[in-house]
């Protein structure tokens, strides 16, 4: 186990290693908690991309004691609206985020980084499944709008968007940790922006 091997194909790797130190890299890289696969990918290219940054990182991101504490209240956000809903409205159709609840810190990163980037604008298309908590802890759309919605039962204020009431969608200028801002847009289908 302490046979120092060559370590070039280890993306951050000294270029040799014990193969002890190899074994302990790519476990941390790739047999943690959550895997990755990406092996089934035909293009090389964007294979030797995802290999790299996963491996140069260990698969791990390094956060400030500032931006732990913002992902933990988003996250904490997430998990109190969920329950609120749930109690509130009984039987209505949410399309709960339950179980999944990490999109929205990992949505709060994306935008983040994107804003860091240049990024001024996001338009999110999603699916049913937690839309209606990315409305209202990404997309900032007001708790008491959406809650009025849920109480709104004329069909006339929701024609075309069918019997869900988040198909309405919303757009909001969001401020970032580091001041910058972007627009972000939250559809139900990206083609039909006029409805959102």
């Amino acid at each position: 186990m302490d046979k120092v091997v060559s370590s070039r194909t280890i993306a951050g790797s000294p270029g040799a290693l014990s193969f002890r130190e190899v074994l302990e890299r790519l476990r941390n890289t790739y047999c943690r908690t959550i895997g990755a696969q990406y092996m089934h990918i035909d293009d090389i290219r964007p294979k030797m991309w995802l290999q790299e940054r996963m491996e140069a990182s260990q698969n791990r991101i390094h956060l400030t004691r500032e931006e732990q504490l913002r992902l933990l209240t988003k996250l904490t956000d997430a998990v109190v609206f969920e329950e609120f809903i749930h109690r509130k409205y009984i039987g209505a159709k949410r399309f709960s985020l339950e179980g999944a609840e990490s999109l929205i810190p990992l949505l709060d990163i994306a935008v983040e980084t994107a804003a860091e980037h240049g990024i001024d604008e996001i338009v999110f298309g999603m699916a049913h499944r937690g839309r209606i908590n990315v409305l209202a802890n990404i997309v900032d759309k007001s708790p008491a709008q959406i809650f009025r919605e849920f109480d709104d039962n004329d069909p006339e204020n929701f024609f075309g968007r069918g019997d869900v009431k988040y198909h309405m969608g919303h757009s909001t200028d969001a401020t970032c940790s580091n001041g910058r801002k972007i627009h972000l847009t939250l559809c139900f289908n990206p083609s039909h922006l006029e409805l959102c």
